[in-house]
């Protein structure tokens, strides 16, 4: 047939790392296949969001209740907005040496 059959042809072994990735493609996949067939949408990116939907949301409010249902609300909205009003560790490292010189030197502060 006119192959040459003096080298043995050469096989590769998938590694582990290989195996694991491609386990990973196949269940995020899965995931997404699910949750378009069972019309599941993306969870809310913070509290406020969850709090709109919440809101939107006629079967939950009616199991908890009107009068329950709008102080969660009130109550949750409120811890959203302290949260928001908060300056975390992370925002004082990262922006307060870029946006601030001391000593009125020409800063946007003064």
């Amino acid at each position: 047939d006119g192959r040459r059959r003096d080298r043995p042809s050469a096989t590769v072994a998938p590694t582990p790392a290989c195996h694991a990735q491609e386990q990973a493609k196949a269940i995020k996949s899965q995931y997404g296949w699910a949750r378009r067939r069972l019309r599941i949408g993306d969870l809310p990116h913070d509290l406020n969001e969850a709090c709109k939907e919440l809101e939107k949301n006629d079967v939950i409010s009616a199991a908890l209740g009107t009068h329950i249902a709008s102080h969660f609300l009130e109550a949750k909205r409120q811890e959203w907005r302290e949260y928001i009003s908060q300056v975390s560790a992370w925002e004082l490292d990262n922006y307060l040496a870029k946006y601030w010189t001391p000593c009125g030197m020409g800063t946007w502060l003064d």
